[in-house]
């Protein structure tokens, strides 16, 4: 008798294929593999960044202007010191030793590939766990994503969809436990398995609350999710569970956004359901259902939130050329949302491609995720991540980053569900899914193997900030292009007028003026207005708290045509300010001159009427000869009349004039091999002449403290 068991237990054991392997063995594989892809992924460029000119002081220059303003926090800098991000940078330099830049530019790496863990689990819990993989490999591999998580690019990209595609995966297994397998209402009236269900409630507010503690713009996502589970659940579970459904999700909802209060009503809810799972069908427990609902709805102010969502979708569809909606003042001021790379719209094939790497990519991981919904009904949670994704056509190319959790959910349930319908076997199922995988990475492999670092700033820039931390004040402040304040903040340790925070239109007008205008008298009185008005109508005398208070108060009680006047008149004759004011220092680079026409259209606004007449500089690109006997350059043998040339080489500046009033000049660097044409309205600007021109000129309201010329020079208003 045991003869003939160990015998067939070793027939049996003969049968079984590599893939036959415990359910929960599956799902370790499936982790490990799409962890490790996550990772291979953005090591792909590593190599690339090897150079000793993208490092300074020992650590790595950033690839995005938002990951200094962490670091600065991180450091005590700025307006994030007390971030979640800026705090888990400064716990694990803390724990290692390790420098604060290094640790900025692994950390993409340490995170993003973790998108593996909720993927996988919910796959698990749905028993198809060959789709963990894909759906994990697509979320992180998503072009729209991947582009905003490469090495360097520390922001909160990096938890902005790890904690929502959570949240929707604990409400879609909640759903899963809650509701019948297809879009037919249940009318199973068993006891829930209510344990379970409460689990994966609370599990997904804890997830909600952290996301909206790292990225406080993510509730959007969080609330349209939500919204979708609710329809699924009142929907598709038995009618006599709906007050279950009503009390998890108030739970979800409390948990995600009540902050203190919300975690006690979830807590309370809890135990209700669990201890007294009956008590909500009862009248007096209905009511107090409704009451706890109107109180959190009201405490965490859901109406407020839902017209904020709705006036952040109104700023980044730009339908308004003017900020109508946060512009109360008497002064039109311009709108920066159109000028930010990553809030400008996309076309649609464009759009397709930055989701899923290639259009008929994208295509079938739509209709994938078609046929997983229509199998699987509580899959449709996941619908609002493919609509921010689409919308991205409107709402700017960063919103590109969420769809690529659904084409995931598409092509690893879609498959997933199309073999078991087909009957295929466990080791077939796999072969497909890691064929797919193959197919569906290509994309991403391909772009990562072209990748070169671009850092946000060249190292002289970020070694004028360093040179500045040991040569000013501690109360001074910098007034560089605001793209740089946060470079600025971390590297120079000083605060900054204007920073990828502080950009709007108060802020704008005054740094773009100072860099636009012909006049360094205006340039630097506007400094010493701003500084002095913000000082006045503060209530703390600490330069840490007036610096962050409007900067352009005393304008708005002028009125915009007086206001007009006034900085007008800054340029004609000297006004009377405070000797005491802490100094003010004004920042150029030749990085600005590849943002000079934006620099431009916001240095000459109008503030009447909300318009601009900016000057205008382009780059030359091609073959470009340089006629010194007529005064004319041939771009791709077209000539062009100029009025000067300025050529910057090792040893200084070499000046060409020919007065033909042609309004174009020349700007050509022999260093960098670049070529600018720009009008006289650019030529003459602060942001080129204090950059390439006699620095004797400007003494009298400007005084030269760093000359790196032609890269950056720095000066301290007199």
């Amino acid at each position: 008798m045991s003869k003939v068991e160990v015998g067939r237990s070793k027939s049996s054991l003969a049968s079984r294929t590599i893939l036959d392997v415990p359910a929960n063995g599956e799902a370790l594989f499936a982790f490990v593999l799409a962890f490790t892809l996550g990772v291979a992924l953005r090591l792909i460029e590593l190599e690339y960044w090897q150079a000793e000119h993208l490092f300074i002081d020992g650590e790595p220059l950033m690839a995005t202007h938002d990951a200094y303003a962490w670091l600065a926090g991180a450091k005590g800098i700025g307006s994030y010191v007390d971030s979640a991000l800026a705090g888990l940078i400064r716990f694990i330099h803390q724990l290692t030793g390790l420098q604060l830049g290094t640790i900025g530019f692994w950390l993409p790496v340490l995170t993003v590939p973790w998108l593996a863990l909720p993927a996988c689990l919910l796959a698990r819990f749905m028993r198809m766990t060959e789709a963990g993989v894909i759906f994990a490999v697509m979320s992180g591999s998503s072009i729209g994503f991947l582009v905003r998580t490469r090495l360097g690019f520390c922001d909160t990209d990096l938890l902005a969809l790890f904690f929502p595609l959570s949240f929707a995966c604990a409400l879609t297994a909640w759903l899963i436990v809650q509701t019948g397998q297809n879009w037919k209402r249940s009318t199973d009236e068993s006891e829930l398995h209510v344990k379970l269900s409460v689990s994966l409630a609370l599990l997904a507010g804890v997830c909600g609350a952290l996301n909206f503690l790292t990225y406080t713009q993510g509730g959007s996502i969080l609330l349209a999710v939500l919204g979708m589970s609710a329809l699924l659940g009142f929907g598709l579970a038995p009618k006599g569970q709906l007050m279950h459904v009503w009390a998890v999700l108030i739970l979800v909802y409390a948990l995600t956004f009540g902050g203190l209060l919300g975690l006690a009503l979830a807590f309370a809810l809890a135990l209700t359901l669990i201890l007294r799972p009956f008590f909500f069908k009862q009248h007096y427990g209905l009511l107090a259902l409704l009451f706890a609902t109107i109180l959190i709805f009201f405490y965490t102010e859901l109406h407020t939130k839902m017209i904020t969502y709705s006036n952040m979708v109104i700023a980044y569809a730009k339908t308004q050329p003017i900020e109508m909606a946060s512009n109360a003042s008497s002064l039109q001021l311009p709108d920066i949302v159109q000028s930010v790379r990553e809030a400008q719209n996309l076309q649609w094939f464009v759009m397709a491609e930055r989701i899923a790497g290639h259009v008929a990519l994208f295509a079938f991981g739509v209709v994938g995720y078609v046929f997983a919904v229509v199998r699987k009904p509580q899959l449709l949670v996941f619908l609002p991540f493919l609509v921010l994704g689409i919308a991205s056509v409107k709402l700017g190319n960063r919103f590109a980053m969420y769809g690529g959790v659904t084409l995931g959910v598409g092509f690893g349930f879609g498959v997933a569900e199309l073999m078991r319908l087909l009957g295929q076997s466990q080791g077939r199922r796999w072969i497909a899914q890691l064929a797919l995988c193959c197919i569906v990475f290509w994309p991403a492999g391909d772009m990562m193997s072209q990748m070169q670092p671009v850092p946000v700033l060249p190292r002289i820039y970020a070694q004028t900030f360093l040179d500045l931390r040991d040569r000013v004040d501690p109360d001074a402040r910098l007034w560089q292009w605001w793209d740089y304040g946060y470079a600025g903040q971390y590297y120079a340790e000083r605060l900054t007028f204007g920073d990828g925070g502080a950009h709007d239109g108060k802020w704008l007008y005054p740094l773009a003026r100072v860099h636009s205008t012909d006049s360094a008298l205006q340039a630097s009185q506007l400094m010493k207005y701003v500084t002095q008005a913000q000082r006045k109508n503060s209530d703390n005398p600490d330069t840490a708290a007036y610096y962050w208070s409007n900067p352009l108060a005393g304008l708005e009680l002028m009125g915009a045509p007086a206001a007009t006047t006034f900085v007008d008149n800054l340029a004609a004759g000297e006004e009377n300010f405070s000797i005491d004011l802490p100094p003010q220092y004004l920042v150029l680079s030749w990085e600005n001159l590849r943002l000079g026409s934006w620099i431009s259209y916001y240095g000459n606004w109008d503030l009447v009427s909300g318009a601009a007449t900016q000057g205008k500089i382009q780059q030359v690109r091609g073959e470009v000869k340089v006629d010194t006997t007529s005064g004319a350059i041939l771009v791709n043998e077209r000539q062009v009349p100029v009025d000067s040339i300025d050529v910057v080489e090792q040893g200084g500046i070499r000046q060409f004039e020919w007065p033909k009033n042609a309004n174009a000049h020349v700007l050509i660097n022999q260093l960098s091999k670049q070529v600018f044409l720009m009008d006289s309205k650019m030529y003459r600007s602060m942001m080129v002449q204090m950059l390439i021109g006699n620095t004797k000129s400007f003494e009298p309201h400007f005084e030269l403290v760093d000359d790196k010329f032609p890269w950056t020079r720095v000066y301290r208003a007199k």
